[in-house]
C-alpha cells in the first residue's frame, strides 16, 4: 500500500487508526523505510511530527545507518540560500532533519557532514542554510515534549532510551539550542 493511500486514510478516518499500527509492526524495516521516506513528498507540514509521535512503530528501530538512508533519500531538497525568505519554504523536505533534533536530540546535521561523500554538496548546504535561517524550529522546552508525548503511543522514556542507542552507534548530540546550533552550522559552511 503507498503511503499516500494510509496517509489520506489515516486523515479521513479517527476510527480505523488503531489497525495501522498492526500493519507497520508487521512490515521489515526497508517497507517502513520507504514508507517514512514517501511520506515526506507528501504535503502536509504538521503530517511527518504526527506519523512520528503516533506511529512509533514506522521507525522505532531504525538505527544510525538507516537514519543515514532516510536522509540521502529525502533528496533532492528545494535550494535553500543564505539570504532566502523563510515564508516560501516548504519546510516538509526538511521536517527529518527537525525530527532527527527536536525529538531524539540527534545532530542530524552533523550525519549529513560525516557522510558528506553520499549527499549532494547543494543538498547539504541547504539543509544547514535552513538550520540556520530556521534554527528555532529545531528545539522545544523538555516539559513541552514530555506533555506532548501523553497524548501519543510514545513514552518519554522511550524516546530517552533510543536516543541514547543512537548516541552509542555514534551519533552525534544535538547542541544546546538555537544559537549554538547557527554557529556550529556556520562553522561547517565556511569550511565546505
Amino acid at each position: 500500500m503507498k503511503a499516500i493511500n494510509i496517509i489520506d486514510d489515516l486523515q479521513k478516518n479517527d476510527q480505523d487508526l488503531e489497525k495501522y499500527k498492526d500493519y507497520f509492526k508487521h512490515l521489515d524495516k526497508a517497507s517502513r523505510k520507504s514508507f517514512w521516506i514517501e511520506s515526506f513528498s507528501i504535503d502536509n507540514i504538521l503530517l511527518k511530527e504526527d506519523l512520528f509521535l503516533d506511529y512509533p512503530e514506522i521507525w522505532v528501530n531504525f538505527d544510525k545507518q538507516d537514519w543515514v538512508d532516510v536522509l540521502r533519500k529525502n533528496s533532492p531538497r528545494p535550494l535553500i540560500l543564505e539570504t532566502s525568505d523563510s515564508k516560501i519554504w516548504d519546510i516538509n523536505n526538511f521536517k527529518d532533519l527537525i525530527v532527527l533534533n527536536k525529538y531524539l536530540k540527534i545532530n542530524p546535521f552533523y550525519l549529513l557532514f560525516e557522510n558528506k561523500s553520499s549527499f549532494l554538496t547543494e543538498d547539504i548546504k541547504s539543509c544547514f542554510n535552513y538550520g540556520i535561517l530556521l534554527s528555532g524550529l529545531f528545539y522545544e522546552p523538555e516539559e513541552y515534549i514530555k506533555e506532548l508525548l501523553e497524548d501519543t503511543n510514545l513514552k518519554y522514556s522511550n524516546l530517552i532510551e533510543i536516543s541514547n542507542n543512537l548516541k552509542f552507534q555514534g551519533c552525534q548530540e544535538r547542541l544546546s539550542d538555537p544559537e549554538s546550533l547557527k554557529n556550529w552550522l556556520k562553522e561547517k559552511l565556511s569550511i565546505m
